[in-house]
């Protein structure tokens, strides 16, 4: 094609654009759709960010275990990696006993003076594990004795239980009548379990019980105890006999995990509720065997993070109280179960070496790490808590809890260190006096103020923080915004990966591949104050003769997030784990959230494909318009020889009781105003929203990068979106 002149291409464009006739099909109507957010949002983590100062609670005790309130600031020595930091602020918070009129509030003139906080609040979450019925009246009885002795009506206390559920038994009250009772509840709980093979549903399987299964079928196919596993026919009774007792196993461990990702899932949420309060906050967690897989490490280790981020303290119960084994003896019977298991393999033919005794010195392995108080004691400790173990009289251990709650020192520095590079800052906080003990939060996640993160999260938001945000390698974001009939739009964040930047790993011995690929997107407002954080890991893996495969797809990252009328930024990281290698791109929206008070107009996508729709995706898709399932474009150019058309949608959301809106589209390039030409609206449909969906003809306009506006307007309000466009021969 002949190239023309930016002036005589923009007259031609002027002249067969003004003469177009958009019979564009517009599309029927399609379905109502829920404002809900996508089932694959991660909610475990909200942010919020204000300053860069880091805030201590610290409790300070003599020999005798007796709370300390003499100390002054020059007693206090705050390290961050082991690098002195200056004290920015210093006080003794004390809750005095409350009298009729309540105590006053006073607030010293010096950092050194103590301050009665009279009308601030302690906000504790009493939360209970899926206890044992024989452990779980200890786990009551302390938790009644704590409501009876130090909840007050300046407490907030919430009871929750965990199963393979948050529970929420009794809401943030300060009734203490109403803590008791739903304590009271907690005992009626059902036990969950999955049980054991040949046990009542009353036990969970532990690794020993499914050794002596493992042991009894493998007896029996070979004929019975002591008998010899002789012939075809008993070889082949033996290994299908060690198939199911695989898969009882193999069952048991995903309940494990199971079990594991409910407890840490919620906790982080009880945490991320909390992070927004002030005061002094804490969990107490009844827990009577707290087991994380390996597969859940990595959120545990978050949920610490997140808990320090938050200031929340958990202190952790061993509900079984002086167990009738110890926990040594109960290690040592299932480490001698993982020897007898390593005798029976060998006396059925089994390996005696190779990958099933390296299965079991995992095992091994893991159940050094997975004792009650190992898992509970990291929890407590890694947040500034304690455990409570090895006691009958739970109650008792339980009032330091409160005395902490009441009366501790504040301390807050801003880090010497402000590269926030996604690392795990350690925090030491010593005394002058080596006669005192002290007791604190043991670091955080340096991502910048405020931010709580998932364990995944921490290397990704730390590219946020170079001068130079980098581009590795390239990718494409798309934000939009879709106005509903509520005060919140649903706002989708996308980001598309082509093949090339995601890296491959090769393990040849196992004859597979594997990736990991992270994104995190954050919204801020115009403070740049971040409002939303929203992440993906992609962990992928399959084998090597479709590596090639593999290669040739990309990734798409969705979130949505629902957020109140406002124009944001959206700084989104694309992160390769593999090479370390990362890219930034930056966009923003303007969002619509009047409700049904105000004319609304989402944003206007230029459409790649479209595909027949779900019944599932026309009650939850944004992208769903009629029948048809809408594939945004992110930009790509469009190729003139291979589409004749391109399509383009938008929705609009009339004011109830208002005037019919009319529609305008108009071409630009380079902000000239090339053509208008008035959209002919449909009716909304029965959830009060008007979908637009139309194309253009390709072979009437020139190539060039252009400017596609949507205005609509109802007499009142007057609204304008833009999306742009590139045509290519």
């Amino acid at each position: 094609m002949k190239n023309l002149s930016p002036a005589r291409a923009r007259r031609r464009a002027l002249t067969v654009l003004s003469g177009l006739v958009l019979a564009l099909n517009n599309l029927p109507p399609a379905v109502g759709q829920s404002p809900g957010g996508q089932a694959g949002q991660d909610t475990r983590a909200s942010v919020t960010v204000s300053t860069r100062e880091v805030l201590l609670d610290v409790i300070a005790r003599d020999k005798r275990n007796r709370f300390v309130k003499d100390l002054t600031v020059s007693d206090f020595e705050v390290y961050e990696d082991g690098v002195p930091q200056k004290i920015a602020s210093f006080r003794l918070v004390t809750r005095e006993a409350e009298g009729n009129a309540g105590p006053k509030v006073t607030q010293g003139n010096s950092p050194n003076d103590p301050v009665s906080l009279g009308s601030s609040f302690s906000t504790v979450a009493m939360v209970f594990d899926n206890l044992k019925p024989e452990f779980r009246p200890y786990a009551c009885k302390a938790a009644q004795a704590y409501a009876d002795e130090n909840v007050s009506a300046k407490d907030f206390v919430g009871v929750f239980a965990v199963d393979l559920n948050l529970n929420p038994v009794q809401a943030f009250t300060r009734d203490a009548r109403e803590v008791r009772r739903a304590i009271e509840r907690i005992q009626s709980l059902a036990y969950v379990t999955t049980g054991a093979p040949g046990a009542g549903l009353d036990k969970r399987p532990s690794f020993a019980d499914l050794t002596e299964y493992r042991k009894e079928q493998l007896a029996a196919a070979a004929g019975g105890p002591g008998a010899a596993a002789t012939g075809a026919g008993s070889y082949v009774k033996i290994k299908m006999a060690e198939m199911t007792a695989d898969i009882i196993e193999g069952f048991a461990q995903l309940e494990t995990q199971r079990k594991g990702w409910a407890v840490v899932n919620g906790l982080a949420a009880i945490i991320n509720a909390q992070q927004r309060l002030a005061g002094r906050k804490a969990i107490i967690f009844f827990s009577d065997e707290l087991t994380i897989a390996p597969e859940v490490q990595a959120q545990f280790g978050s949920l610490i993070s997140a808990a320090n981020r938050a200031n929340v303290t958990i202190y952790t119960v061993d509900a079984a109280g002086l167990r009738a084994e110890s926990q040594t003896g109960e290690s040592a019977r299932q480490l001698r179960a993982l020897s007898d298991a390593s005798v029976a393999r060998a006396d059925s033919g089994g390996p005696i070496l190779g990958g099933a005794i390296s299965k079991d010195l995992e095992k091994n392995e893991y159940l050094v790490a997975s004792g009650a108080n190992t898992r509970l004691g990291q929890l407590a400790i890694g947040t500034g808590g304690f455990l409570v173990s090895d006691t009958n009289d739970l109650a008792r251990r339980l009032g330091r809890v409160d005395e902490e709650l009441r009366t501790y020192y504040l301390l807050s520095y801003t880090p010497a260190n402000q590269n926030y590079d996604g690392k795990f800052r350690r925090i030491e906080v010593k005394l002058k006096r080596p006669d005192l003990l002290v007791q604190s939060r043991r670091g955080y996640f340096a991502v910048g103020p405020g931010a709580s993160v998932l364990n995944f999260e921490t290397p990704v938001l730390a590219v946020l923080n170079n001068p130079t945000p980098p581009a590795a390698f390239p990718f494409k974001t798309l934000t939009l915004s879709f106005p509903q009939a509520a005060a919140l739009a649903r706002v989708p964040v996308m980001a598309q990966i082509p093949p090339g930047s995601v890296t491959f790993v090769e393990n040849k011995a196992a004859g597979s591949w594997a990736t990991d690929f992270r994104v995190v997107a954050l919204i801020k407002d115009p403070d740049r104050q971040v409002v939303k954080k929203l992440s993906q890991q992609f962990q992928l893996t399959g084998p090597l003769d479709k590596l090639e495969e593999a290669r040739r797809n990309g990734l798409l990252f969705y979130r949505e997030a629902e957020l109140p009328t406002g124009r944001y930024e959206v700084d989104t990281v694309a992160y390769d784990t593999p090479t370390a290698k990362a890219s930034v791109q930056h966009s923003s929206v303007e969002v619509m959230a009047e409700g049904e008070g105000r004319l609304s107009l989402s944003s206007v996508i230029i459409v790649r494909s479209a595909s027949p729709a779900t019944a599932a995706q026309k009650t939850e898709n944004l992208f769903v318009a009629g029948d048809l399932l809408l594939v945004p474009n992110f930009g790509e150019p469009i190729r003139r020889s291979a589409s004749k058309q391109f399509p383009f949608y938008f929705t609009v959301r009339p004011a109830m009781g208002g005037t019919a809106p009319t529609a305008e589209l108009e071409i630009l390039q380079s902000g000239q105003s090339l053509a208008r030409l008035p959209l002919p609206l449909p009716a909304a449909d029965a959830s009060g929203r008007i979908q637009f969906a139309s194309s253009l003809p390709t072979e009437s306009i020139p190539p060039g990068t252009y400017e596609l506006k949507v205005t609509v307007q109802d007499g009142r309000d007057k609204l304008s979106r833009s999306a742009f466009f590139t045509l290519e021969p």
